[in-house]
């Protein structure tokens, strides 16, 4: 007996959320929110941990406003970042959530890239490392680091390893 199976559907990008954390540098949000701005794929949503202390509040505020309510402040009163990004994993939308530095400045096709990356079929996971391109004044993506295999449901031990463990491809 044969089995058919169904013809492939036209891939469906997923929706993205970029996630920055921030604490009392309002000038370094505003150029990675101006590169996030700039992406060839545009993210569905932007999210902003703000942990300043109360003078700068105001200055990331009005950093954020000029991006015209597409970026959403969340505030908390004590700093921490793993507390940040907890927070904004609580509160994103996006089927992909990137985290960012607040003081990068990603090259136009970076979001795009890791989307690519991310929805390959051959691929488990994806990871990798950003290089500063003094060039052209951005940052980019300078190792990706794909691992082949089925997309099983198991969650791995995080860390590097050279092999994957058995069966995984």
């Amino acid at each position: 007996m044969s089995r058919t199976h169904p013809a492939p559907r036209a891939a469906q990008r997923p929706t993205v959320t970029a996630v920055i954390c921030t604490r009392n540098r309002p000038e370094e949000l505003e150029r990675v929110l101006r590169s996030l701005a700039w992406q060839t794929e545009p993210c569905t949503q932007i999210l902003v941990v703000d942990d300043s202390d109360p003078e700068y509040r105001r200055m990331t505020d009005d950093r954020c406003r000029s991006f015209d309510g597409h970026v959403e402040i969340l505030r908390k009163e004590k700093p921490g970042l793993t507390a940040s990004r907890n927070l904004a994993i609580e509160h994103s939308a996006g089927a992909l959530t990137m985290f960012f530095d607040d003081d990068v400045v990603l090259h136009p096709r970076y979001v795009a890239s890791m989307v690519d990356a991310f929805t390959s079929d051959d691929l488990a996971g994806a990871g990798g490392s950003i290089d500063d391109d003094h060039e052209y004044g951005w940052q980019r993506l300078r190792a990706l680091l794909m691992i082949p295999g089925r997309r099983t449901g198991r969650v791995y031990r995080s860390g590097w390893s050279s092999q994957l463990p058995r069966g995984t491809t």
